[in-house]
Formats: structure tokens, C-alpha cells, sequence
């Protein structure tokens, strides 16, 4: 049985108790998914023509996929020629790392369900 975006991103942002952030998680990662890398222009427009909310974004949304692996950002360094500033420029590419980070908790699990089986087992002898 195949899973889709919307139902992986159920897990991340549990729709019943952050229907919010659900909602702009799914549109986010499907526009990602589509056209494979964001800069900040793309970011910002996606964010103009969504209606969300920047702090949101930048502070809730894309820190948690961050953290489970579903995206990876990077900074690209630029100056502004006027003031000789160096700014930085976020980029966000999806990730394949949010399939090893569940493949390890499920091996880590499956460890714990197993110890406890041999405790209770020994406990019984």
C-alpha cells in the first residue's frame, strides 16, 4: 500500500490538532515536490500567493520538516552592491532522509518491544 503526501504529512502535523499547519505543510511540500528546489524568491512568492504567514513558515513549518528530514536547506552567500552587505539566501530541496529517520525508529522499537520480552521472560523463570 503506497502513501501519499498528504497522509506522511498527517503524521508530522496531525491535521485534527494542527489543521493550519497541515494545511500549508501540504501545499509547500507539493509545490517542492513539483519544481524540486525553492530559493527565497520562490519562497516568498509561494508565501504571497497562499496567504501565510512568514513567522509560521519560517519558525514552525520549516523547522519540523527540517527535523524529520523531509527538506534540506542550504544558505547561498550574496552582496549587495550598494552597501557591500553579504546576505544570505535560503534554498530548500526535498530529502530522502525522512525515510532513514523512520526506518531507525522502527528498528529502535522493535529493539525495545524484544529487551522486554527477554525481561519478561527472565522474570518469569
Amino acid at each position: 500500500m503506497r502513501l501519499e503526501i498528504d497522509q506522511i504529512l498527517n503524521i508530522v502535523f496531525p491535521k485534527k490538532y494542527q489543521e493550519k499547519y497541515y494545511e500549508t505543510a501540504l501545499k509547500f511540500m507539493q509545490s517542492l515536490l513539483a519544481k524540486q528546489i525553492m530559493r527565497g524568491a520562490d519562497l516568498g512568492d509561494f508565501l504571497r500567493s497562499n496567504n501565510f504567514s512568514k513567522a509560521t513558515f519560517y519558525n514552525i513549518i520549516l523547522p519540523r520538516l527540517k527535523r524529520v528530514g523531509m527538506i534540506t536547506t542550504e544558505r547561498e552567500a550574496f552582496t549587495e552592491q550598494a552597501s557591500e552587505r553579504k546576505f544570505y539566501r535560503k534554498i530548500v530541496r526535498p530529502s530522502t532522509q525522512f525515510s532513514l529517520f523512520f526506518s531507525h525508529l522502527a528498528k529502535e522499537y522493535e529493539s525495545i518491544v524484544e529487551t522486554s520480552k527477554a525481561r519478561a521472560g527472565a522474570q518469569k523463570q
